[in-house]
């Protein structure tokens, strides 16, 4: 055997195998510019999201700066929590929301993805076919896919997992609390998944294609069922985000406080006896209300004001109340339990609808009062 002859073959099968790739790369660049940007967007939607989960699981590394609440004289039972525990759970629930709206989006972007991948397979039929026809090898075939596939993979991987990790580095940086367990780093499972999916399309003009004969190909048109499918997701992320947009707009602008809204501050009692204690706060309240630069004064336990308080069981007499059909007089609820004083509600806007609210003259030596909503009265109490 002639010693260059194996350099020619490398040579010739470089060929077979490179040419077609730069050719298709330059033919059907539109089409590879919709595939690098499908993949892009998906890992941009779904990289912030996943660097800040644990790894497998859904639990956020996203942490809240936790406040101390006292018993303030009342025995609260083995199963109540605290309003750092409702501050983390609610944390949960809006991760799992936009880890579920991330995911929806990535579904998407490979249901397009393989769309655009299949028509890209269709149109290009005939050009595999004539490629066989002059004795183009499957095995050549095969290997231009793939490094067609791996050149598309590698820039829409590269430019989305930059623009994700960017993403998430920001949300970190956003984000009031602090982030447990070290900063965010890429999720690799999403990448690949993402990845395989680019290479499975470039694969669909090889089974497309499995004669060596050159014929009219009939048109293969992308059936309906999938826009369908992509609308309807992509209408339902819209919704979801839109709506998680305009809640935290909400709860942003109601948060501000003016200069004429008035000053929140935070103080600290002894552990001394509730009596005691009651009787100190008073005192403070009195002084304040005397002072003529102060037109409202009110005292609450914390979280009160973004409507927090400890969770934990209330026996309520309903009277003569049945549940399913069945006479229940008492019922067990949980409900949010907030310390409040005689300005609480108009200093947070909140009338009292029906009987009275919290005075003046409801000291420690006073029965004691309570204040329930709305909806817990007209579930739990008679009339």
């Amino acid at each position: 055997m002639h010693p260059g002859a194996s350099s020619t073959q490398r040579t010739h099968r470089g060929r077979t195998i490179f040419v077609p790739v730069i050719d298709a790369l330059r033919l059907y660049w539109g089409t590879g510019l919709l595939l690098v940007a499908g993949a892009a967007l998906a890992l941009l939607a779904v990289l912030p999201i996943s660097s800040l989960a644990e790894r497998w699981s859904l639990v956020p590394r996203l942490g809240i700066e936790t406040q101390h609440l006292t018993s303030m004289g009342f025995h609260w039972s083995a199963n109540a929590s605290t309003p750092a525990d409702a501050e983390r759970l609610g944390v949960q629930h809006l991760f799992l929301q936009l880890f579920i709206s991330g995911m929806a989006t990535l579904i998407l972007s490979a249901l397009t993805i393989l769309s655009i991948s299949a028509a890209r397979a269709s149109a290009r039929t005939t050009e595999i076919a004539v490629r066989r026809a002059v004795g183009g090898s499957r095995r050549a075939l095969f290997g231009s896919a793939l490094v067609e596939g791996f050149a598309v993979a590698a820039v829409a991987l590269m430019l989305g997992g930059v623009l994700g990790m960017l993403a998430a580095r920001l949300a970190a940086t956003s984000w009031p609390g602090s982030i447990l367990h070290g900063r965010p780093s890429p999720n690799f499972a999403i990448v690949l998944v993402l990845a395989a999916i680019l290479l499975i399309g470039t694969l669909f003009q090889l089974l497309t294609t499995t004669r060596k004969r050159v014929t009219e190909v009939p048109p293969k048109p992308l059936e309906l069922y999938i826009p369908v499918v992509q609308l309807a997701m992509g209408l339902t992320v819209l919704t979801a985000s839109a709506l998680i947009i305009r809640h935290a707009r909400a709860v942003i602008e109601s948060g501000r406080l003016t200069a004429d809204d008035g000053i929140v501050y935070s103080t600290d009692s002894p552990e001394t006896s509730s009596e005691a204690r009651s009787h100190r706060y008073q005192s403070l309240l009195t002084r304040l209300h005397q002072a003529p630069q102060v037109t409202t004064a009110s005292l609450t336990s914390p979280g009160t004001t973004a409507g927090l308080g400890m969770v934990d069981a209330a026996m309520t007499d309903c009277g003569r109340c049945s549940d399913g059909g069945i006479p229940l007089r008492y019922h067990s609820v949980f409900a949010v339990h907030q310390f409040v004083s005689a300005d609480t509600f108009s200093a947070v806007n909140l009338p009292v609808i029906a009987g009275r609210g919290i005075s003046s003259s409801d000291t420690w030596e006073s029965p004691p009062v309570a204040v329930v909503s709305k909806g817990m009265a007209s579930r739990h109490f008679q009339e």
